[in-house]
């Protein structure tokens, strides 16, 4: 469609704007997914710089990464063993587990060298690596994931699946380096010059003992930098404009993004509002009283002039009634308990596969079912008016748990 439009747009010299809901969603998966691997290999990149700055050799540059890499493919792993999708959040894992798994390994040869440098013993520098550097390094990753771990308490379906995944990928990246990093290296050669060389001060050991002077001398000044800091940053977060929007992760100058304005400046936007009506019970929504209560809330919407008749279950039901009688429109209603079955039935067939009118807006438990508005935009106070409202008529929906 894409291709066909910019042919037409091209012969005609027109310039031709694209948006919709699944144009946005099919353009930000072609973006995550080419990002995904830019990211990747970036972290890749520069974890492997950095290892070569600290130790300039091929070996504690190479394995290193290696294994982290290993850590990256448990992680993808585990997004499909537990079923979840490469998204805008699940895509930054993979980065994040080469930035946190690195320095693990640094710590690791750090220790490492610094023993060979003092007695030159291969077996003992690594059982003392293991034993000071273990616990330091399972400290800072467990901090870590329990940092992300706490994302699974949300509610948000997105930050769930991130924070589960993260957290138990942290984790198992740790156990990879702690293990694989010390049999790796027990069969190398001793790294050249570190047996029982003297320590030679470098630009970081000079700043490292700025630090500590400052730090011991200059506490006072410290202090009060960090609270003057702290209260500008506390200023600054009621300062903070809470939004979100679908294609906030779009750069300014994006195409999609361009697209998406004029059609708000032209047409009154092109996103839908949509609402989702949760029986928490198989089979739920079928029921004739809760037909009712939803198409009770259906009048309520259309009172609002910014909103237009919404598209739902009910509409597809009441149109299905009516064809059941030849078309009379006076049978444009919610069908009765007695004529349930016989409606539901032509509904379900009312296309090929997968595209009858039930599976558009019902799940497949016939638990849940979405009203879509018509598209267009609304006056934020009518919005909150109509949320508020919502909220406040709990007497329509007494056997529905959540709207």
């Amino acid at each position: 469609m894409e291709a066909k439009a910019q042919a037409f747009g091209k012969s005609t010299n027109l310039h031709v704007h694209l948006s919709g809901l699944p144009f946005i969603r099919t353009a930000t998966s072609k973006l995550v997914s080419n990002e995904f691997v830019l990211f990747l290999g970036l972290s890749i990149l520069v974890s492997a710089l950095i290892l070569l700055i600290f130790f300039r050799s091929f070996y504690a540059v190479f394995f290193p990464i290696l294994v982290v890499v290993m850590g990256v493919i448990w992680s993808i792993g585990t997004l499909v063993l537990f079923g979840y999708e490469i998204t805008i959040l699940t895509g930054l894992i993979p980065p994040l587990i080469v930035i946190i798994g690195i320095p693990n390994s640094i710590l690791l040869l750090n220790k490492y060298h610094n023993e060979l440098k003092k007695h030159g013993d291969k077996q003992k520098a690594m059982s003392i690596t293991i034993e000071r550097i273990a616990v330091t390094t399972l400290i800072a990753n467990v901090t870590a994931a329990i940092g992300f771990g706490v994302l699974y308490f949300t509610g948000s379906e997105l930050l769930m699946q991130f924070g589960s995944v993260a957290a138990l990928n942290v984790m198992f990246t740790w156990l990879m380096c702690l293990c694989l990093i010390p049999i790796i290296f027990s069969y190398l050669p001793l790294p050249k010059g570190k047996a029982n060389t003297p320590h030679v001060p470098n630009f970081l050991d000079h700043l490292l003992a700025k630090t500590d002077v400052l730090v011991q001398q200059k506490s006072a000044l410290i202090y009060i930098a960090t609270i003057i800091l702290s209260i500008i940053s506390f200023i600054g977060i009621y300062k903070i404009n809470i939004n979100g929007y679908v294609v906030d992760d779009l750069p300014k100058n994006s195409q999609i993004l361009t697209d998406l304005k004029f059609f708000e400046k032209n047409f009154e936007g092109i996103l839908p509002l949509e609402i989702s009506v949760d029986t928490k019970r198989k089979n739920g929504i079928l029921s004739i009283s809760t037909l009712s209560k939803i198409d009770k809330m259906e009048r309520m919407i259309s009172a609002y002039p910014e909103f237009s008749r919404s598209i739902s279950l009910n509409t597809g039901l009441k149109y299905a009634s009516q064809a059941f009688y030849n078309g009379d429109s006076a049978f444009y209603r919610l069908p009765t308990d007695i004529e349930k079955n016989f409606i539901l039935a032509y509904a379900a067939n009312s296309g090929k596969g997968n595209g009858n009118m039930l599976t558009n807006f019902v799940d497949k438990d016939k638990q849940t079912a979405r009203n879509q508005l018509s598209d267009g935009r609304c006056r934020l106070e009518t919005f909150r008016c109509f949320i508020a409202r919502i909220k406040t008529t709990d007497r329509l929906y007494p056997d529905t748990q959540k709207i």
